[in-house]
């Protein structure tokens, strides 16, 4: 009797290995065949159709997950608690998360009990239930971050980038009709596109602190946006966009801002201040197209010279339609 006792201690004290390529786990059944012999995952962590439980305890035999986190179409999941035991590989960030498309999902601050956690691409759309999206992990250079179409979330307060810095492809926050605060992404120094846009209920937009230079940045349709605070220590850009914040009054300041390629400025309902624009540290920014179109409440004496003292080309301005003209 005694070997046979040592033989199943020593069974169940044998490490248990790493499940090649990505895990779909489904029912509990099966999740504990798997967890007998496996505890990490080399691929990606993959919640779907198939996973009938409403948080991730059943993985509470995971120790660590190597390329991501997927939770796509999960009807019953209503939370990530349990997310804890997700750790990726030492200073390995996930090259993915994404969350989409789950219609009980209520919450996942449960990531942020994954210590260390980095990101590369972040993805969450089409959660209709999520009303609160506040992320502690750090984002990575080279990936992008979308948040879109979750029709009841209130607030987010975005990851921060690395404490090097971080330089992304995107950020889009987008049809989220019920958002009322963007903020964070701090650390975040560069951006090719960044989209924040259809949002209708935003009220509180303080975005992007260390932001220094982007490609293509666009504030669009936020009617209810009466002020805000984006890249405060912007340096330049290849085009900046504010069109349709009709409550907007006044543009904020860039004090930092030495060039942008293209600057539009349109059908701003209630817009009558642009000084932010060229009351900067070193002088006016040079700009070389300008366009500032429709927007009814800017009088002649906010625009006229703007196109000489922001150094841009006759041929490359166009100031029309807007108050008074």
């Amino acid at each position: 009797m005694l070997p046979l006792l040592l033989l199943i201690a020593a069974a169940s004290a044998r490490p248990r290995d790493t499940w090649p390529g990505d895990w779909r786990p489904t029912d509990p059944k099966a999740i504990a065949k798997v967890c007998r012999s496996y505890d990490r995952v080399e691929g990606e962590l993959i919640i779907g159709p198939d996973y009938t439980a409403e948080d991730l305890r059943p993985l509470s035999c995971l120790v660590g997950v190597g390329r991501g986190l997927r939770v796509e179409g999960a009807p019953a999941l209503r939370s990530l608690a349990g997310a804890e035991a997700l750790r990726p590989p030492a200073g390995v960030p996930f090259v993915r998360l994404r969350v989409e498309g789950n219609p009980a999902l209520v919450q996942i601050d449960a990531l942020n009990a994954i210590p260390g956690l980095q990101i590369q691409t972040l993805h969450i759309k089409n959660n209709p239930a999520l009303r609160q999206l506040q992320l502690g992990a750090e984002l990575v250079s080279g990936g992008e971050v979308l948040i879109t179409g979750n029709r009841s979330l209130q607030r987010i307060d975005g990851p921060m980038g690395l404490s090097t810095g971080a330089r992304l492809r995107a950020i889009e926050v987008s049809a989220n009709p019920d958002l009322v605060a963007l903020t964070g992404f701090g650390r975040v120094i560069a951006v090719d596109r960044l989209t924040v846009a259809g949002n209708p209920t935003l009220a509180e937009l303080s975005l992007l602190p260390d932001l220094r230079s982007g490609a293509d940045l666009l504030l669009r349709g936020l009617p209810a946006l009466r002020d805000f605070s984006f890249a405060p220590a912007l340096e330049q850009a290849e085009r900046l966009g504010v069109a349709d914040l009709d409550a907007l009054e006044r543009l904020p300041a860039w004090p930092s801002l030495t060039r942008v390629g293209t600057l539009v400025i349109s059908d701003n309902a209630a817009l009558q201040r642009m000084d932010g624009v060229w009351s900067n540290r070193s002088g006016p920014p040079v700009v070389d197209r300008l366009i500032i179109e429709d927007n009814p409440a800017l009088r002649p004496e906010a625009t006229e010279g703007l196109a000489r003292r922001l150094r841009t080309r006759p041929d490359a301005a166009r100031v029309e339609r807007n108050g008074g003209g």
